[in-house]
């Protein structure tokens, strides 16, 4: 997988920076992953860097984000999105979640993490 799934310790938050493409099985291999390794650490704050994601989700692969995500221990999420269409639809997926008031949309990965660390 060339998108980037890692815990940072030291802002004690799950990050996944997505690179190019954002495909259905990419999104199923990066649920699983979320599930199987951070579950120790749930609930969790998440970093969801969408900044180089080169094409929006098509319609499969955001259904699946939407019925999977809220089942993986996150508990505050910020989203660093660029694209207004990408922008739209990470707001639909956090609502359907149930995590309309937990998360954060953002243009940079500074504000984002100042937003999960409580200093914005």
């Amino acid at each position: 997988m060339k998108h980037k799934l890692y815990y940072d310790e030291e802002n004690k938050l799950v990050v996944l920076e997505v690179e190019d493409e954002f495909t259905l099985e990419e999104a199923k291999e990066t649920m699983k992953l979320m599930r199987d390794s951070f579950a120790d650490k749930a609930p969790y704050s998440f970093l969801l860097d969408l900044e180089k994601l080169s094409s929006d989700l098509d319609r499969d692969t955001r259904r699946l984000l939407q019925t999977e995500a809220g089942n993986v221990g996150i508990a505050r999420m910020a989203m660093v999105v660029t694209s207004p269409m990408t922008r739209m639809t990470a707001k639909i997926v956090s609502s359907v979640i149930g995590k309309r008031n937990e998360t954060g949309f953002f243009k940079t990965r500074d504000e984002a993490l100042a937003w999960l660390k409580g200093e914005k």
